[in-house]
Parts: C-alpha cells; sequence; structure tokens
C-alpha cells in the first residue's frame, strides 16, 4: 500500500474510533437514565403503596373513633351531621 492509502487508512480508523467512542457514551448516558427512572418507578411505587396503607389505617381510626366517641346529646348529634352534610342540604 502506498503512503497516500496508508495515511487514508490511519484517518479512516481515527473517525471510527472517534464513533464508537462517541456511541460508547451515548449508551453509557441511556443506561442512566434507564436506571434513574426505574429507581424513580420503584420509589412511585412504594409511596402509592404507603399513601395507600395510611389511607385504610386512617379510614379505620375514624371508624374506632367514631364508635368510641359517643354524643353527649341529640343537638351535638345534630350538629355533627350537620357539619358532616351539611354542604349537601345548602346547595
Amino acid at each position: 500500500m502506498n503512503k497516500e492509502g496508508q495515511e487514508l487508512v490511519a484517518e479512516l480508523n481515527l473517525i471510527i474510533n472517534e464513533l464508537t467512542d462517541k456511541k460508547d457514551c451515548i449508551a453509557r448516558q441511556r443506561d442512566s437514565v434507564i436506571d434513574q427512572a426505574t429507581t424513580l418507578k420503584n420509589e412511585r411505587n412504594a409511596l402509592i403503596t404507603r399513601n395507600r396503607q395510611l389511607h385504610i389505617q386512617l379510614r379505620d381510626l375514624q371508624e374506632k373513633y367514631d364508635k368510641i366517641k359517643q354524643p353527649e346529646s341529640l343537638g351535638e348529634e345534630m350538629q355533627r351531621e350537620q357539619n358532616l352534610y351539611g354542604h349537601v342540604f345548602n346547595n
């Protein structure tokens, strides 16, 4: 191979190496983004599960509270129901 051919092959090899490095860099960035997305998805699912658990606990506690708390009078019970359902009757 003549000198010009060797220089052309060397130049092409440099370009190939640069493109390979860029491709590898892009692949690492893509993998990093995928890992971050997976982490965020797992955190979101954990928060949804925790929120669901807290909602169930809150409902159970409210039911227990309602069973324990006895109204002192009929007027107090009526006031409590007015507070709970008043918006329905006022509209």
